[in-house]
């Protein structure tokens, strides 16, 4: 049915997935997450002051450590005994290695890559045609006027407000947080699946 409809196979889209997901956690060093980008780019300003903060920090850090690291050297020419040089270590933090906060650049890069790749697809498939009317069921269910306006709207509001309450999405929950064996993305994964097919069901009496 997928292939008749000019998608790909299940097991092909599962591949481009994985290739997806992990693609972006070797490069990033962050696990894919949608919500959560289109989070931080929508309060842009308040990332960006937040980025400033945690460059500073970890500059700063990096900085104690390089001269713990000098001391330590030092401390060793001059035939300090172990003990002292170990206290010393003991109570200096270590630097962190990258910056905990991905640059909210990339999350820009990130959400336009997945539009620009929708279009490409949709483009080369032969599939693309730009329409304001809205397909599908929407009609048969809310009419073509206002009401499908707002049932969108609504849709897309309720859609937002579970994944910021729920802690991620599909992608967050469904593609990192199962493959890491995650408790709650498990939990998650099977709440909102769940629903989709209890509401595929639903709909399916209801138009039948």
């Amino acid at each position: 049915m997928a292939e008749a409809l000019g998608y790909w196979p299940w097991w092909a889209g599962a591949f481009g997935l994985a290739a997806a997901a992990l693609t972006h956690l070797f490069l990033l060093r962050k696990p894919l997450g949608v919500s959560g980008a289109y989070a931080r780019v929508i309060a842009l300003k308040t990332e960006l002051e937040a980025e400033r903060e945690e460059r500073a920090a970890f500059a700063d850090a990096q900085l104690k450590a390089s001269l713990v690291e000098e001391t330590i050297a030092d401390m060793r020419r001059s035939g300090v005994p172990e003990a002292e040089i170990e206290a010393l270590a003991a109570t200096s933090t270590p630097a962190p290695l990258v910056a905990s906060r991905l640059p909210v650049t990339a999350q820009l890069v990130f959400l336009f890559s997945v539009l620009a790749g929708a279009f490409a697809s949709a483009a080369l498939s032969g599939r693309l045609t730009l329409q304001w009317a809205p397909g599908g069921l929407q009609p048969q269910l809310f009419g073509a006027g206002a009401g499908t306006v707002a049932a969108l709207l609504g849709g897309g509001v309720l859609v937002g407000l579970g994944t910021r309450l729920a802690g991620g999405c599909t992608s967050g929950h469904g593609l990192s947080g199962c493959a890491r064996i995650q408790p709650a993305s498990l939990l998650a994964t099977a709440i909102f699946f769940g629903a989709g097919v209890a509401a595929s069901f639903a709909l399916a009496r209801v138009l039948s």
